[in-house]
């Protein structure tokens, strides 16, 4: 229920831009803000994803009546920069219109940044959301905005990222074992011989980020021969990539590098580019993370080594936010698992890109 107490203890820091009235398919302009949904119509039979295994599937087992499901939920996307977010906000107005008819969905945009999430998501609970599913810039940049939401007594589900603060439910995508992965690729590579690797982080303070480093060093620290040799943030950004691996080819004469791991496919591709305007592509091999269609394209083509899909969470982070709407139960973690691409299985996985 929507009360005069919640919109009273939290105040408005900034304006959003403009609000735009948009269709499913309508796309959110830098920094602002959609009202999409809630325009009735009859509900598709639900479908998860090939990646929502046994454990996920009774998680998010929905028992009551779709239709009957009106109330309206805030979906605060971290940055729409990279292909990833626009797939999950796009995914998450499908699944909404075709799932739950009578849901409504007010979706932000901060653009990378905390304080603009943090804004943004106040305005929504003022605004009377019943639901937050909120993928977090910074794990603890967010807290007191999603603090505040719980206290407010809206249902706050984290996805894709994780926030240092109690809430509802995490969707979560094992990002410790995506990087475990690509470490097991480079320890399974290089062998005995070992080389010198750099590193492409994700945003730095994100729970992502962190677990994808600690996935991967946990693999290579046990073969003294592989030895990290620089380590920078691209934040998640193609053009970010490409100008941390420019950095990288002038630090390290050619010879003195020998693969490439970047956090997610887009810096992959941004460093691939660098390597390759350098004329060292035959030099380095660059391995990303997240499984996109670009990044797969990439894998078949050998222009990257391999890459590990991250679910996108569609239709998972709705029907989630469904049954939080609903009053049904859910575990206190929820998680979905990605598949290791290499040459050899990349057709398979290509045909199901979820972006």
């Amino acid at each position: 229920m929507k009360t005069n107490s919640r919109r009273a203890g939290l105040a408005i820091t900034t304006a959003l831009t403009t609000i735009a009235l948009a269709a499913c398919s309508g796309g959110s302009s830098g920094g602002g803000t959609d009202t999409v949904g809630g325009n009735g119509g009859k509900a598709e039979t639900i479908k998860l994803s090939e990646y929502c295994g046994s454990d996920c599937v009774e998680g998010l087992a929905f028992s009551g009546d779709q239709e009957a499901v009106k109330c309206t939920v805030g979906i605060s996307q971290n940055s729409l920069q990279h292909p990833y977010g626009v797939a999950q906000k796009k995914g998450f107005e499908a699944a909404a219109k075709a799932y739950f008819p009578n849901m409504k969905l007010i979706i932000t945009d901060a653009q990378g940044d905390s304080v603009t999430q943090s804004n943004q998501v106040q305005d929504m609970v003022t605004r009377g959301i019943d639901v937050l599913l909120i993928t977090p810039f910074e794990a603890d940049s967010l807290v007191p905005a999603v603090k505040a939401a719980v206290g407010a007594k809206v249902k706050v589900i984290t996805h894709d990222r994780t926030v240092n603060t109690p809430v509802l439910t995490e969707l979560l995508d094992d990002n410790e074992a995506l990087g475990k992965a690509a470490g097991q690729y480079f320890a399974d590579r290089l062998g005995a011989e070992g080389g010198n690797v750099v590193m492409i982080k994700g945003s730095l303070g994100a729970s992502a980020t962190n677990e994808r480093t600690d996935g991967f060093m946990s693999v290579v620290k046990s073969n003294p021969a592989i030895k990290i040799v620089a380590t920078q943030t691209g934040n998640y950004v193609r053009t970010e990539g490409l100008t941390v691996m420019q950095d990288y080819l002038q630090r390290f004469p050619k010879g003195k590098l020998t693969a490439v791991y970047a956090q997610n496919d887009e810096m992959a591709l941004g460093a691939r580019q660098a390597i390759q305007e350098a004329g060292r592509d035959d030099d380095i091999w660059v391995y990303g993370l997240d499984g996109s269609k670009t990044g797969m394209e990439a894998v078949k083509s050998k222009q990257l080594a391999g890459t590990v899909v991250y679910p996108t969470n569609v239709p998972e982070g709705i029907v989630a936010a469904a049954k939080a709407c609903s009053g049904e139960s859910m575990p206190k973690q929820i998680s979905l698992t990605g598949a290791a691409i290499t040459p050899e299985n990349v057709d398979k996985y290509l045909k199901a890109s979820q972006f």
